[in-house]
């Protein structure tokens, strides 16, 4: 089984990278290659990081509710695809697909899901203590701007 290349998402869309340059993805069971991977040029990143932060401003304004649903929609989405999701990642990885389709696909929907709910519930709300009388602090946990992570290469769907 082989795959169209695989290239950027950024800004909205599926993009090629400018670098143009790509490298094999290759099952590990057989050493049969299964896609193109588009390297990211250091001008790509910087692309996605400005297309991040223009959509902050409306995202950070988005109620938790909205977002919760957004969340909630990428659950739906990797429970009723499960399958096909395992597969993939047990062509890409490696992983006995009785790993890839019971734990990695559910955990990563698992953990959409506690965030969705964290968020929709007002979980992430900020708090009032009273340090004395007539005397009080308040935290509000607000978004402050885009941020990157380097995921696990042995969990990567819980990323």
């Amino acid at each position: 089984m082989s795959f169209s290349p695989r290239q950027l998402f950024y800004d909205g869309k599926i993009q090629s990278a400018s670098s143009g340059k790509t490298f094999k993805s290759i099952n590990p069971a057989d050493a049969t290659p299964l896609a193109d991977i588009h390297i990211a040029s250091h001008s790509d990143i910087d692309a996605a990081v400005a297309s991040a932060q223009r959509a902050f401003q409306s995202w950070s304004q988005t109620p938790h509710v909205v977002r919760a649903r957004i969340l909630q929609k990428a659950v739906t989405i990797l429970r009723e695809r499960n399958d096909e999701v395992a597969r993939v990642e047990t062509l890409d990885s490696g992983r006995a697909y009785t790993e890839t389709s019971t734990v990695d696909v559910v955990t990563g929907a698992d953990t959409l899901e506690y965030y969705a709910n964290l968020v929709g519930s007002g979980g992430l709300n900020g708090e009032t203590v009273q340090l004395r009388e007539g005397a009080w602090i308040y935290t509000k946990k607000a978004p402050l701007g885009v941020c990157a992570a380097i995921g696990a290469w042995n969990y990567p769907i819980q990323m």
